[in-house]
């Protein structure tokens, strides 16, 4: 690999194995890959995203920040990419262990932003907002969306035996049980979010 290291043509080899390295949890090599990918094709942006999300995992949130404000910074006009640094950027700013990196005033904007140039159609990115919202002191809102990411999940999936459209969402609730509480998760690296974006060829050629 050390050779194909220095031919461009050679960037998806090094994502398919970080993805290996991922699932396995050999977070450090997977690191190693995508800053190989990242300096043989630079305009790979989601891979930065994607190096972000495992920094956050390791709680590296500084690393993970710097990733995803690039991203934001320079896809303006690439909605999807930007979205989906703006999902993440949010996710931590509402999320993170971390007091310091708190704001939810921001994680707000950036969740928004992320639904609107979806279209709405990422159940993960309402996720977020519900999330976002949490932390900004907004429980209403909270709620509210985290009830519509539940229903959308349910429609992409078909609805489980025990819950109904309109039945009482114990998992939207959940993210209010107390005044200023703060909604956790830990990243699904590896998981199928993962792997739907190591499959997007589409986007990463964009």
């Amino acid at each position: 690999m050390r050779r194909l290291g220095r031919i461009p043509k050679a960037w998806p080899l090094y994502l398919n194995r970080a993805n290996v390295f991922v699932h396995q949890r050999r977070f450090d090599l997977a690191i190693q890959d995508l800053n190989t990918v990242l300096r043989l094709r630079p305009g790979v942006l989601l891979v930065q995203v994607l190096r972000g999300q495992i920094y956050e995992h390791l709680g590296d949130y500084s690393h993970a920040l710097a990733d995803y404000d690039r991203v934001v910074s320079i896809t303006s006009s690439l909605p999807l990419k930007c979205a989906f640094a703006q999902n993440s950027r949010a996710w931590l700013r509402a999320t993170c262990p971390g007091a310091s990196f708190w704001n939810g005033k921001q994680a707000v904007a950036d969740a928004k932003s992320a639904c609107n140039e979806t279209s709405w159609s990422e159940v993960a990115y309402i996720d977020t907002l519900a999330a976002a919202n949490a932390e900004a002191g907004d429980f209403d809102s909270a709620i509210q969306f985290e009830q519509r990411a539940i229903k959308g999940r349910a429609r992409k999936r078909g609805l489980p035996k025990t819950l109904s459209a309109d039945a009482p969402l114990a998992n939207a609730n959940s993210l209010v049980t107390s005044a200023g509480s703060l909604p956790t998760r830990v990243t699904s690296l590896g998981g199928p979010t993962w792997t739907k974006q190591l499959a997007c060829q589409k986007i990463w050629r964009d």
